[in-house]
């Protein structure tokens, strides 16, 4: 059971300063995507995208030569220039080979006045990672207020645009693989998910399973 007062979900709302089809190609473009995907001192390492409904984006997320995860996701829903939906899973070095945390990412994409776009992000069903990581709570927040400021300026040229709501929608917590914008954690502390923090051994996490409708 969730603590009183922590979400469950991260919104996100922001104007971008370019046309929707061009933010809507940056979550599905290869070349495009290690551009921004990373927050903090963390660099997109590798790319694999099937851009169709049911196919996969993998991200492999590094901090100089070590690799701290990243995240296995299924794209669940497709609209052109309008709307993404993906199965979102957090991973660690490892990858499927360990822990892997589901939730729900919805971005959506509507027109805002000057030929912008306004971008929601709703990340939501963090609950797994929340049972097995409570010290990373509230974190997933930050970590894609940052992934978002690099999708600004690569998108537009210019400083991030700023943003206009984060909101918590019921009782969050998540970030790994790695949304702190932080290296892996020194020799001794658990970094199985891409976390900083401690988190259990994959003997121990339960088997991936299909997301709740």
């Amino acid at each position: 059971m969730n603590a009183p007062g922590r979400p469950t979900a991260v919104r996100i709302e922001r104007v971008i300063p370019v046309p929707a089809h061009q933010i809507y190609r940056a979550w599905l473009d290869p070349d495009i995507l290690p551009r921004w995907m990373a927050p903090g001192e963390l660099e997109v390492a590798r790319v694999e995208v099937e851009a169709r409904v049911g196919g996969h984006l993998r991200i492999w997320q590094g901090n100089g030569d070590r690799g701290v995860g990243g995240f296995e996701s299924e794209i669940l829903e497709l609209v052109p220039g309008r709307r993404l939906v993906f199965r979102w899973g957090f991973v660690g070095p490892e990858r499927a080979d360990g822990p892997v945390y589901d939730s729900l990412l919805t971005v959506t994409l509507d027109a805002a006045p000057g030929g912008g776009t306004t971008l929601t992000l709703l990340h939501e069903r963090l609950d797994d990672l929340e049972a097995a990581m409570p010290q990373l709570a509230g974190q997933v927040g930050t970590g894609w207020e940052m992934v978002l400021d690099r999708l600004t300026g690569t998108l537009s040229g210019g400083p991030p645009a700023r943003a206009l709501t984060r909101a918590g929608t019921g009782p969050t917590r998540c970030s790994t693989g790695n949304m702190t914008g932080r290296p892996p954690g020194p020799p001794g502390r658990a970094r199985r998910a891409g976390f900083t923090g401690n988190i259990p051994d994959s003997g121990n996490s339960s088997p991936r399973r299909p997301l709740e409708a």
